[in-house]
């Protein structure tokens, strides 16, 4: 039996015992307005005090004021969990909170199992329930959807797995709430509602629910497409967070994640290094992911003049940093300018120590890139808070375009840690090999498919992507 399993088993048997409102006093009619959910900034903000998977979350916490916390950081919208046995949680939470702000909207978060649950949460105040696809059946989704719409309430339709899409598929709601935690055993994966994402065929706004952690996570998970972010713990613990957020929606972010990841049939491919329009337009007519451009000390370094040119350019355009470019007086002045005035979709974080963080003024996308001398190098992978990370052939005289390859033997290693992104020493002659040797996710390569320093040649990418293509056909 899994943890859900378990949670709606025993939530069934305590509503046969204790009553439809757990022994809360809930009015005969509503008496608050309606307030709709999907306001923008759509940061829906949590009050919980525990969960299965992390147990105690706050020992103290007043309903009330820590609405008023999120409130005054500009949230419009408040989830409150009101399932007792493993979140600890009360209705009378939510009566508490929508009597003191009647203004805001309340989702109300419970493992929702009938239709009289449904009655009890919009006389209590709520503006919006929450309805777990992989819980019910289709026809009973059906039913509790339709009731809570009777009511004018706002309805979180939350899926964890194309099973749950297909069932969506037949009501079709208007919120869909993507979580991207495993009901099975509580783990996570960020990546997870991405590319349930992409199986949505109707008109829907999309919340990203669970693993939001911090102003980085939030940062994927926007520029991967959704509208809306649902936040638990982290804000619990840390309110601030919440304005933090609210300033990406305020600055606007590219859909970087989101564009990146919409061909599934062979790895991403990425070519760095390029200085020029010529090269860009030769690389438009491939099939290529990524652009990269280098903002470093480089005889590969660009110039934001370059990529005003290439605005209306369709691929996804990446800036490559390092270190220098925010120590050089010049290389920072020109790295501030390509992330304030939007001329790239996401930054690569080249050669930056795991602590490492962007001014929060920066509402960009990123990764990191890590220089790797040897397997034991590979144990820093774990400490660096990044979606993905690019692994890269350590020189000690150049940072990117060295030519050199990573060891076998390390990027088999690396490749137990996270999901491959591979760059150094690849092109037309390996990337084959490397392709159907380690199945990476994405393949960067630049030095080999040059003429000279930051100058490409085609026949050289010609022949690159056709050992792509041979790779992609022995697969």
């Amino acid at each position: 039996m899994t943890i859900l399993d378990r949670i709606v088993e025993e939530k069934k048997r305590d509503l046969k015992y204790r009553g439809i409102s757990m022994g809360v006093k809930v009015p005969d009619q509503r008496k608050v307005p309606l307030i709709p959910l999907a306001r923008s900034p759509m940061i829906i903000c949590e009050i919980k005090r525990s969960s299965p998977s992390r147990g105690l979350i706050k020992t103290v916490i007043d309903p009330v004021k820590q609405a008023a916390e999120y409130i005054k950081r500009g949230i419009k919208s408040i989830s409150i969990i009101t399932e007792e046995r493993y979140f600890s949680g009360s209705l009378r939470d939510l009566l508490l909170v929508k009597r003191a702000y009647p203004g805001i909207s309340i989702l109300r978060k419970d493992f929702i199992v009938s239709e009289e649950e449904i009655d009890i949460s919009y006389r209590a105040g709520a503006d919006a329930i929450l309805l777990i696809a992989s819980i019910h059946s289709i026809n009973t989704l059906y039913k509790l959807y339709n009731k809570a719409k009777k009511y004018g309430m706002d309805v979180l339709f939350e899926v964890h797995s194309e099973e749950d899409i297909k069932k969506a598929r037949y009501i079709n709601p208007e919120i869909v709430g993507i979580n991207s935690r495993n009901l099975e055993d509580f783990t996570i994966d960020l990546f997870h509602p991405l590319q349930l994402k992409k199986l949505i065929s109707w008109k829907a706004k999309t919340v990203f629910e669970s693993g939001i952690k911090n102003r980085e996570d939030a940062l994927f998970a926007l520029s991967s497409g959704f509208e809306g972010i649902l936040i638990g713990e982290a804000v619990v613990k840390d309110p601030s967070l919440a304005e933090s957020i609210r300033k990406i929606y305020k600055n606007g972010i590219s859909n970087f994640w989101e564009k990146l990841f919409k061909n599934d049939t062979r790895p991403l491919i990425k070519i760095c290094g390029i200085t020029n329009t010529k090269d860009v337009n030769y690389l438009e007519s491939k099939e290529i992911d990524a652009m990269g451009f280098v903002f470093a000390p480089s005889p590969r370094m660009a110039t934001s003049n370059l990529l005003k040119e290439l605005k209306e350019i369709n691929i996804s355009k990446v800036g490559v940093i390092t270190p220098e470019s925010l120590k050089n007086k010049e290389l920072k002045k020109e790295t501030e300018k390509i992330i304030k005035e939007k001329l790239v979709d996401a930054l690569q974080l080249h050669g930056f120590p795991p602590t490492f963080k962007l001014n929060p003024e920066f509402s960009i996308p990123y990764y990191n890139a890590v220089r790797i001398k040897d397997v034991r190098d590979l144990q820093f992978l774990n400490e660096i808070n990044s979606p993905r990370i690019l692994i890269d052939a350590f020189d000690s005289q150049k940072v990117g375009g060295t030519g050199k390859s990573l060891p076998d033997e390390t990027i088999y290693e690396a490749r137990k840690i996270t999901p491959l992104w591979i760059a150094g020493g690849i092109g037309a002659d390996n990337v084959k090999n490397i392709i159907n040797k380690f199945k990476p996710e994405l393949v960067d390569a630049s030095s080999s498919l040059e003429k000279s320093a930051g100058i490409k040649d085609h026949d050289k990418i010609d022949r690159f992507f056709e050992e792509i293509k041979n790779a992609k056909t022995i697969q």
